[in-house]
């Protein structure tokens, strides 16, 4: 489990009573070969895993944007900010995920350029 998801739920149970009852599932962040020591077929992996996971990544953010649509009007806004948080750290993964692969891709070529 990432470190920012078990912050998220650390402070899920800080808020205690506020905190919300979320149905959504985060995807696992995929591991991503190092691209210099890396085979052809470990980068074809990695590449359908990283994909697999931004599109899984996207189906949580509609999960969390209709849990957030679904909260009532006497939401407080601590409650709407964890929805956010959610969402917001989904969004980095995903940018960290893509640019790990891509920083993978090229140190790859570099060692296969021969």
């Amino acid at each position: 489990m990432k470190f920012t998801r078990v912050l998220a739920m650390a402070g899920l149970a800080f808020y205690g009573s506020s905190a919300l009852a979320i149905d959504c599932t985060a995807p696992e962040q995929p591991a991503v070969p190092a691209g210099k020591n890396a085979s052809q077929q470990e980068m074809l992996n990695a590449q359908q895993n990283v994909k697999g996971f931004v599109a899984e990544g996207q189906q949580y953010i509609a999960c969390l944007k209709a849990e957030e649509r679904s909260l009532d009007e006497d939401a407080s806004k601590e409650e709407r900010q964890e929805i956010v948080g959610l969402y917001n750290d989904m969004v980095d993964e995903m940018k960290a995920s893509s640019n790990e692969f891509n920083s993978a891709v090229r140190k790859y070529q570099m060692a296969n350029s021969q």
